[in-house]
C-alpha cells in the first residue's frame, strides 16, 4: 500500500481489520476508519451485505445504511474481537538495530505513488535499492493504483534514502510489478523484473556504477 490511496484521503486516523462477525471461527476483512473519533464501514452497503447477506433486511435502502457507525451497524457480533490496526500505508525499510529494535526509514515522497512489491539491493560504490509496484485488482470507485514507473533509491550512509526517476536511471517499468530478482552471471549481475502478464524485464547495472 501507498500513502496516496482513497483510505488516507478521508481524514482517517486509524484502519481496522480482522472480526468475526457472523461467529463462524473465521476472519472477516472488515475494512474500516476512524474519522472525528467515531469508526465507519469503508466500503458500501453493496460490498459488505456481500460478506454480511443479513444486513439487507437491515438495511433494505441506502438511505438506512448512510452515516450510520460499525457499532449501529454490527452492535454485539464485534463484542470480544480484537481489531488490526493500521496507522500507516508508508512505503520504507525497517533497520535491524539489535536486541529486537527496529528503526522505520521512509522512501522519499516520489517512491510513495502506489504500492510497492519487487526490490532488490545493488551493492557496490553506490548502494542503492530497486523497487516496483503498481495494484489494479480494486473497486471502481478506489481507482487503479498504477503511478509508479520504477523506483531507484540511494542509500546514505545514515540510511536514508535519495530518490532517481526513471527517465534519469533507465530504470523504466510499466505495469504490475510482483517481484526483482537478483542473478549472478559470468558477465555481471543481471535484475531480472516480473511484471503480471507482460514479459520479464532484465537490467544490468553500467560498469561505472558497479
Amino acid at each position: 500500500m501507498s500513502n496516496r490511496t482513497s483510505r488516507k484521503s478521508c481524514k482517517v486516523t486509524e484502519i481496522r481489520r480482522s472480526y468475526d462477525i457472523d461467529k463462524n471461527c473465521t476472519t472477516d476483512p472488515l475494512l474500516t476508519h476512524v474519522v472525528d473519533g467515531k469508526e465507519y464501514t469503508f466500503l458500501g452497503k453493496d460490498e459488505i451485505e456481500k460478506q454480511v447477506p443479513t444486513l439487507k433486511k437491515k438495511y433494505p435502502h441506502y438511505r438506512d445504511f448512510a452515516g450510520k457507525t460499525v457499532d449501529q451497524i454490527f452492535g454485539d457480533s464485534l463484542k470480544g474481537s480484537t481489531p488490526l490496526k493500521v496507522t500507516s500505508f508508508t512505503s520504507g525499510v525497517f533497520y535491524n538495530k539489535g536486541n529486537g529494535n527496529f528503526q522505520f526509514k521512509a522512501f522519499p515522497a516520489s517512491a510513495q505513488t502506489a504500492p510497492l512489491f519487487g526490490f532488490a539491493d545493488i551493492r557496490g560504490p553506490m548502494n542503492c535499492i530497486l523497487a516496483g509496484g503498481n495494484f489494479s485488482g480494486v473497486l471502481p470507485f478506489e481507482g487503479r493504483y498504477d503511478a509508479d514507473y520504477g523506483d531507484v533509491l540511494f542509500v546514505d550512509k545514515q540510511g536514508g534514502f535519495k530518490w532517481q526517476s526513471p527517465v534519469a536511471s533507465g530504470f523504466l517499468l510499466r505495469g504490475e510489478v510482483r517481484d526483482i530478482k537478483v542473478i549472478k552471471t559470468a558477465d555481471g549481475t543481471i535484475y531480472a523484473v516480473a511484471i503480471n502478464n507482460n514479459a520479464i524485464k532484465f537490467f544490468k547495472v553500467n560498469k561505472k556504477h558497479e
